[in-house]
């Protein structure tokens, strides 16, 4: 319950809330240079707060962007089903007809020859 509060306190304070499926336990270690080692300690935490805002700002971003794409992925799926029931029918409708075709050729095809043989027979 306290880590819930103190993290409503965060967000409160301009924190955005990340996902945590993005958060990791152990990230990698900042490796310090000499001008941060050689600042005091109120520049120091001046500094890491400018660090904090700015990482979690772009954390954020990151997040938003990513529910963006992955609504837009969604609508495609389901654009693509549509099309994919549309090229069935569509697919359905070309044999349907190439069918009808064919059975008309052989009808005419079986015309011609009756004509022919009635022409011989004469």
């Amino acid at each position: 319950m306290g880590n819930i509060l103190k993290m409503a306190d965060f967000v409160g304070a301009g924190f955005a809330r990340l996902d945590d499926t993005a958060l990791e336990q152990h990230p990698p270690k900042i490796q310090w240079g000499q001008l941060y080692r050689d600042m005091d300690a109120d520049g120091k935490i001046q500094y890491l707060e400018r660090v904090a805002s700015a990482m979690n700002h772009a954390a954020a971003k990151i997040q938003g962007e990513r529910d963006a794409i992955m609504k837009l992925c969604e609508q495609k799926e389901k654009q693509l089903r549509v099309m994919n029931v549309q090229i069935q029918q569509n697919n359905a409708m070309l044999q349907s007809e190439v069918t009808r075709m064919n059975s008309d050729k052989q009808q005419m095809l079986q015309e011609i020859a009756r004509l022919r043989a009635e022409q011989r027979k004469q």
